[in-house]
């Protein structure tokens, strides 16, 4: 699978205490450069606004398709 900056696929994401996990939407925010070593940077996407300054909200334009609800990408939701 080819992906690209600005790409929303869905993940794995693993709870907290790591018994078991929860598909999710993230975003590819990574480049080609990355890309090309096999490797990719997401972020999660939520669907809930928190107000503790980690968070953006996504526009229609932003990614490579559009969302169903007002969505959010959490800073600190890193994933490799």
């Amino acid at each position: 699978m080819e992906i690209q900056k600005g790409d929303i696929i869905v993940i794995p994401v693993p709870f907290t205490d790591n018994v078991g996990y929860r598909i999710r939407p993230a975003v590819v925010i990574s480049n080609d450069a990355v890309h090309s070593t096999g490797d990719a940077i997401i972020v999660q996407i939520t669907s809930k606004q928190k107000n503790d300054g980690l968070s953006l909200e996504i526009f229609p334009g932003d990614l490579s398709l559009s969302l169903p609800v007002k969505s959010y990408i959490r800073f600190h939701k890193i994933f490799v």
